[in-house]
């Protein structure tokens, strides 16, 4: 599964743009949250906000790639309401201190 997240975040980053690509990647993160619900329970919820976040800040201005991040973060809510909540929270808190760290020793 790690593996199957891994190869949908990468062409969701390289290709956000892309009108089927944006399409088969979400649908595919949608149909594998769907069927294993106990592993996106656990942890894999972790594996996939952060690149949608990265995507949505990436592409502002394109609404479209907007509109279907907001899509499918009501789906994934809709799924698993309390448990995606916390995960994406976590993630987002994360990528904000590693950005941080980051952006520290940089100015070191």
């Amino acid at each position: 599964m790690i593996l199957f997240l891994t190869v949908i975040n990468g062409s969701l980053l390289l290709q956000a743009e892309d009108h089927a690509t944006l399409r088969y990647a979400l649908a595919a993160l949608l149909t594998a949250a769907q069927k294993f619900q106990s592993i996106f329970r656990s942890n894999a919820y972790q594996m996939v906000v952060p690149t949608l976040v990265q995507v949505y800040s990436l592409h502002q201005k394109n609404r479209m790639v907007k509109d279907v991040i907001k899509f499918i973060w009501t789906r994934f809510y809709w799924l698993n309401e309390n448990v995606f909540l916390l995960q994406a929270i976590v993630s987002v808190a994360n990528l904000f201190s590693s950005d941080v760290s980051a952006l520290a020793s940089l100015l070191k």
